[in-house]
């Protein structure tokens, strides 16, 4: 055997393996950083205090809304319904408005109807 190859230092294929195996580890320290900093700011976002309505309804329901998530959910449905009422009341309230000859018409009959029953 040659002493060349079997010179550790010297030996091309050995430095390729080692220049590959440095290549790769240097991959997974960066990624093993980048994944550190994706939980670190994980754990900042779920650190941020629920803010304005949704803490109101927290406090308002104390017991039954334990969570952002739940008030948030309350606020929706609380929402759906205030815009279902709303066109409600304003579709009906234009059925059962009366016209002003709908309003005479009807003082008119009222009157007749009282002279009607004094007689």
């Amino acid at each position: 055997m040659d002493e060349e190859n079997l010179d550790i230092y010297k030996n091309e294929k050995i430095e390729e393996v080692l220049e590959e195996f440095q290549a790769e580890n240097s991959v997974q320290i960066d990624q093993n950083k980048e994944a550190e900093q994706v939980l670190t700011v994980k754990k900042d976002f779920k650190k941020i205090e629920p803010t304005g309505m949704t803490k109101l309804v927290i406090k308002i329901f104390g017991g039954l809304v334990k969570n952002e998530r739940q008030a948030n959910c309350v606020l929706l449905v609380f929402t759906i319904l205030s815009i279902t009422v709303t066109v409600l009341l304003l579709f009906n309230d234009n059925k059962n408005m009366m016209t002003q000859e709908q309003r005479i018409q009807l003082q008119k009959m009222q009157q007749y109807q009282e002279i009607r029953n004094n007689n």
